[in-house]
């Protein structure tokens, strides 16, 4: 084996591993999660874990959980908590619970480490700081915003998400540049104009991942590098060739003021 080559093999089969817990998990949970978003997701969770980033994960709308899976799997590797909040509009509580449990195959986590899960039921206004902090027990290093996707409540929950973020945390805020959710666009515009404690680092098949400035950079780098390893996705392969053809201008455009990877649905 090539030194090149024994170098990407760990990321490979890594690479090979989250394939497959998105096939075997993630998928058969009902909802919407583009799967590239789903893999670079896994990616900034790896890269915390190898890094030592400790916390828990937080998510607030969780519908059936399908991107709830993939933070909580995380949370189990390390040893950190997750916590959800959910308003239960569309799926009653018991539904969630029992079908959560069943799908995201709670019994085959609880062989890595323990299952530290906690849901908190009502809409996310609902609930202080203080109450959201208790619940967590630490600053979070993940959390994914996608409850109501209307203007007042997206933007709520982004100033909730920057007074909860650790110092290494990053924030997944959904369907950031989608035609179809312009008050969430709008919320997410204002928030970034008004909050210089988080930047944008990449943006990735509508999830719009933030970070504090100073790791904003070594996010973006690490994600780009697992990019670049993946060989199977088109999407990387379309990632590739954006750089050879046109340089970083075609794949880094500027977002307030910083360069911020793109990858489009």
């Amino acid at each position: 084996m090539t030194t090149a080559a024994a170098h990407d093999a760990p990321y490979n089969a890594d690479l090979r591993e989250n394939r497959l817990f998105i096939a075997s998990v993630v998928e058969r949970i009902e909802g919407w999660l583009d799967r590239y978003a789903a893999l670079r997701t896994i990616d900034l969770l790896r890269s915390q874990e190898a890094g030592g980033v400790c916390g828990p994960v937080y998510e607030v709308g969780l519908y059936h959980g399908k991107y709830f899976a993939v933070l909580l799997r995380s949370a189990v590797i390390t040893g950190d908590r997750a916590v959800g909040i959910d308003s239960f509009d569309y799926v009653p509580r018991e539904q969630f619970d029992r079908e959560f449990m069943e799908q995201a195959r709670l019994g085959d986590l609880g062989r890595i480490g323990s299952v530290d899960l906690r849901i908190m039921e009502g809409p996310s206004r609902s609930w202080t700081d203080t109450e959201v902090m208790a619940a967590l027990g630490a600053p979070a290093r993940f959390i994914s915003i996608d409850g109501s996707h209307e203007h007042d409540d997206v933007l709520w929950d982004l100033q909730v998400a920057e007074r909860l973020l650790s110092e290494a945390g990053i924030i997944a805020a959904d369907d950031y540049l989608n035609p179809a959710c312009l008050g969430v666009n709008e919320a997410i515009n204002r928030f970034l104009i008004a909050t210089p404690d988080v930047v944008p680092f990449a943006n990735v098949a509508n999830k719009l991942f933030l970070a504090r400035p100073n790791r904003a950079e070594q996010y973006r780098d690490e994600l780009e590098r697992c990019i670049l390893g993946d060989g199977d996705e088109p999407r990387s392969e379309f990632y590739r060739q954006q750089i050879t053809t046109g340089g970083r201008r075609n794949v880094e455009p500027i977002l307030f003021g910083r360069r911020v990877m793109s990858i489009p649905l």
